[in-house]
């Protein structure tokens, strides 16, 4: 099974959407590894179907992402805001992101880059944060532990 959350926050830091599913996922095969670039090659793709400009990779919400994902594979939970108690707009500012808006989503479980995709997109709530205009940079978080792949996928905008 794996687990997907999605979160958008806008500067003033009011959670502007939440949202749990449950989804089946593919199991683990020897020597696979969970991409971070297919998973951003596959999130512009849905962007693009939906009419939005792409997402530039961004070295601060990649390393925010990561931190996350790592985090909670370590705690063993899928959490916006544990196990370190800060929210994806203290993590991304603490990288040194400037934001107007930042969205997250999580997911658990899923092996490949298609299947996380796909669990986002299933969900009304994970494709609204995936499919946002908006947005116009990303990071990817994947961290291979027990319980996972933990992914965290950031997306954001500058603040002017």
């Amino acid at each position: 099974m794996g687990f997907v959350f999605s979160r958008i926050v806008g500067r003033g830091g009011a959670a502007a959407g939440l949202a749990l599913a449950l989804v089946t996922a593919t199991g683990w095969e020897a020597g696979a590894a969970p991409s971070r670039a297919d998973v951003l090659a596959l999130v512009n793709a849905e962007r693009a179907r939906a009419g939005c400009p792409v997402v530039a990779e961004n070295a601060a919400l990649r390393r925010a992402a990561q931190r996350h994902s790592t985090r909670m594979a370590r705690a063993r939970v899928l959490s916006h805001t544990r196990p370190e108690n800060a929210g994806p707009g203290r993590r991304v500012t603490r990288e040194g992101y400037r934001f107007r808006r930042v969205g997250e989503n999580l997911a658990r479980g899923q092996w490949h880059a298609a299947d996380v995709v796909r669990a986002w997109m299933r969900s009304p709530k994970h494709r609204a944060s995936l499919t946002n205009c908006a947005f116009r940079d990303a990071g990817v978080g994947v961290s291979r532990a027990r319980g996972g792949p933990w992914w965290t996928l950031l997306l954001a905008t500058r603040s002017r």
